[in-house]
């Protein structure tokens, strides 16, 4: 069984992950060599330790050339010494010191101000290092732990892969079991993980070829998910990049192939036209791509891995207990389409469209996913976004999430005049309002044109509810250059003019498909 493990699971998920644009550095490369005078001079200087700091260091100086040796040592340091209470305090953190950055006084030639470090640059994937090794053993307090693959982002250990044979009973389950073991999740008192490993950790994945879920840190068992879609990437194009080299590293980090690369849309449409003529060289069909394939090509291609650790990525107090999620497939793909449709539309209607996702399928994230995306966008954070809800749910969310992770106030609108008053500012901000705000406002009528700028969209929640009939009209008028993007857990009647009043679906996910994933 374990040899099936290896090359029916690790072994081709390994090859899969190089052919992404990660850089595959064997485990027994990143072992702890003996002192020189006593400093390490291998990748590691114990077992202990989880981040490699000479590639850390090299991205830090890359990314931040002007940084001086006295605050590169303390960001290391930042990184490799943190002092927090339990593991969710350092996960959440870490996560912040990445995604927000943090800033060092230093003098570069205005005066010593403060100076922001990246430590990641989110914004041009190619700029880090993508490096995933094997068998990467890490002291525990009472044991060892050897997970089959961890993924660093310069030098950090953002990602573990446990891999399970597929001819054992219930693989994913022992695998999600044995992840939550290295990260001293089971029975914390008992100390049997390396729980520093998980410090960093983004990704959780268990695998055993045929079935694959990921989750995060706080997920229990049953809240691992599939990866169904590999969004951008179309299951032909999973085909394509089969047929290209792995680019495995047989004993150093050196490598021809750039970390970061992704294959290019030319290289994509030349490859699915010679599979399209052979695919035996592939060996791969579309009806046996398998759920690790997608989950590794829509997760794990350097652009979406970073998109869904800056943008995607949440923490939020559930029953009294902090919680880090993460987005589901049909989120991420909906997110990114309504962004795309955003960027590419060159009319109000072209810009429009209806998001339809199955009531109880985290619509509401979803939202608050895109907003996010939106606000770091150079593009759409010139805009203003107005979200019209029924739900003070959505709002609290929405306040709560901008204040903790972009410093931004959320406008609530209390009246029919605050809610006039919002609207008709020119500004790039964020204004929420309650449906009913809308019906009175078109009650008291003297509602139009408040604000004739492009720059708005309004994002509708339970558009079958709050976009037809007088308040589409109500909406327009006011806003009558806005694009509207309304969201839905119920389809929307013919009669109900969605294509008029939207310009159609963006995404769709539908009961059936609820249903299967659970």
């Amino acid at each position: 069984m374990f040899q099936d493990e290896i090359e029916k699971v690790e072994l081709p998920a390994i090859e899969q992950l190089t052919r992404l644009g990660w850089t595959f550095v064997p485990g027994a490369d990143l072992v702890p060599a003996l002192p020189v005078d006593g400093s390490p001079v291998g990748e590691r200087g114990y077992y202990r330790d989880v981040v490699l700091p000479k590639r850390l260091e090299a991205a830090i100086v890359r990314l931040n050339p002007w940084i001086s040796d006295e605050n590169l040592r303390k960001v290391i340091r930042e990184f490799t010494h943190p002092n927090h209470a339990g593991l969710m305090e350092y996960n959440q953190s870490i996560y912040d010191l990445l995604v927000n950055y943090l800033s060092v006084e230093q003098d570069l030639g205005a005066g010593r101000k403060g100076q922001t470090v990246k430590v990641i640059d989110f914004d041009n994937p190619e700029n880090n290092e993508f490096l995933c090794t094997n068998q990467f053993k890490v002291e525990g307090i009472n044991q060892n732990i050897i997970p089959d693959i961890v993924c660093f982002v310069n030098g950090l250990p953002l990602a573990v892969i446990e891999c399970k044979s597929p001819y054992v009973a219930d693989a994913v389950a022992e695998g999600i079991n044995q992840l939550r073991r290295y990260a001293n999740l089971r029975n914390p008192e008992d100390d049997e993980g390396a729980q520093k490993l998980f410090w960093y950790n983004q990704l959780m994945v268990s695998t055993c070829r045929d079935q694959a879920k990921v989750g995060t840190i706080s997920s229990s068992a049953q809240h691992y998910g599939d990866w169904k879609d590999a969004y951008p990437y179309t299951d032909a194009d999973i085909r394509a990049m089969a047929q290209q080299p792995a680019f495995i590293s047989t004993g150093t980090a050196s490598s021809s192939h750039k970390a970061g690369d992704v294959p290019s849309p030319e290289y994509l449409v030349a490859a699915k036209q010679v599979a399209a003529g052979v695919d035996a060289d592939a060996s791969i069909s579309s009806s046996e791509i398998t759920l690790q394939q997608r989950l590794l090509a829509g997760m794990f291609n350097p652009a979406s891995f970073l998109d869904l650790m800056q943008n995607f990525t949440l923490f939020e107090p559930v029953d009294g207990r902090l919680i880090k999620k993460v987005a589901r497939y049909q989120q991420y793909r909906a997110v990114n389409k309504v962004i795309e449709r955003l960027k590419t539309g060159t009319t109000r209607k072209e810009k429009s469209g209806v998001v339809w996702h199955t009531q109880g399928s985290g619509k509401s994230l979803t939202m608050v996913m895109l907003a996010v995306k939106m606000r770091r966008d150079p593009e759409l954070k010139q805009y203003k976004l107005v979200f019209v809800t029924d739900r003070t749910q959505l709002d609290g969310q929405l306040s709560k999430t901008f204040r903790d992770a972009q410093n931004e106030t959320i406008y609530n609108a209390g009246s029919v005049a605050e809610l006039k008053e919002l609207l008709s500012q020119d500004s790039s901000d964020i204004v929420t309002a309650m449906v009913q705000k809308f019906q009175e406002a078109e009650q008291e009528g003297d509602f139009t044109d408040l604000n004739p700028s492009e720059k708005i969209i309004v994002l509708a929640d339970e558009a079958h509810r709050t976009q037809f009939g007088g308040l589409a009209m109500t909406i327009n008028a006011a806003l009558p250059n806005a694009p509207k993007i309304g969201f839905t857990g119920t389809p929307l009647l013919k009669s109900q003019k969605m294509d008029k009043a939207f310009g159609g679906y963006i995404d769709k996910y539908k009961i059936n498909e609820a249903v299967e994933d659970g």
